[in-house]
C-alpha cells in the first residue's frame, strides 16, 4: 500500500511540474502605431490586421510586402509570398506573443486585433 501511495504521489507531482498555467480571457485590444508591450503574466494572440487603402505589394520597387507590422522592432509581413521573397514574414494568424515582446502596427496597417489572456498557475 505504501508503494502505491508512493507512485500515486510522484505522478501528481511529475504532472504538477509539467503544468505552465491555464489561459483565461481578460480582454480585446486594438494595437496602433504606439508600441505597446505584453504585461508580465498576460500572453498574447494577434488574430488579425486592419489595412489601410495603401499599396500591396511593390514588386518592381523590389519590396514585396507594403504592409507590415512590428514584433521586437522587427518587421513582419503578413502577405509576403514568392520564391524571391527574402522578407521575415508570417503567413497566417492567429500568433502568440509572451510577455515581454513589443509590438505596434506599421505601414499600411491601422490596427491589429489582439485577445489578451491571464496566465492563471
Amino acid at each position: 500500500m505504501k508503494n502505491l501511495i508512493l507512485i500515486l504521489s510522484f505522478c501528481l507531482i511529475s504532472i504538477n511540474l509539467r503544468a505552465q498555467g491555464n489561459l483565461q480571457f481578460n480582454q480585446v485590444k486594438l494595437v496602433e502605431s504606439t508600441l505597446e508591450t505584453v504585461p508580465v503574466g498576460k500572453v498574447w494572440k494577434v488574430e488579425s490586421a486592419s489595412y489601410t487603402s495603401g499599396p500591396m505589394f511593390s514588386i518592381s520597387s523590389g519590396v514585396v510586402g507594403l504592409i507590415s507590422f512590428e514584433v521586437n522592432n522587427k518587421s513582419i509581413y503578413p502577405l509576403a509570398s514568392g520564391s524571391t521573397n527574402t522578407l521575415n514574414d508570417t503567413k497566417s494568424f492567429p500568433m502568440w506573443l509572451p510577455a515581454g515582446t513589443t509590438l505596434k502596427a506599421g505601414t499600411n496597417v491601422s490596427y491589429l486585433s489582439v485577445i489578451e489572456y491571464n496566465i492563471i498557475p
